[in-house]
């Protein structure tokens, strides 16, 4: 049963994302620039969620609820996340200006 929900979610993501991508002449750069958005809402996202952890962490933290490493590991985390592109541009060897018209702004 479970197999045939993942088969079937599966197939019903590829079909959404292809779905719009035969109209174009490049398949692949349709699905890289929804993925591109959908990479840009989950960041904003996660640094508003984040953002709140990290006060209540600290908050519990000074109240010595919990240890100051689980605030400084949700800010390092954090901190990661935001500079993710910058990562992704120097592994990959691109220049900011390369990056920004393969991935325009989102890194």
């Amino acid at each position: 049963m479970l197999k045939n929900k993942l088969f079937f979610y599966t197939f019903a993501f590829t079909f959404l994302l292809m779905s719009s991508a035969f109209a174009e002449s490049d398949p692949f750069l349709s699905v890289a620039s929804k993925l591109q958005n959908v990479f840009t809402n989950v960041k904003s996202i996660v640094f508003i969620l984040g953002g709140f952890g990290l006060i209540a962490l600290a908050v519990a933290a000074i109240f010595g609820k919990i240890q100051w490493k689980m605030a400084a590991g949700l800010g390092l985390g954090l901190l990661v996340l935001a500079i993710a592109g910058s990562i992704v541009n120097y592994t990959t060897g691109m220049s900011e200006s390369d990056a920004k018209t393969v991935f325009q702004d989102s890194l």
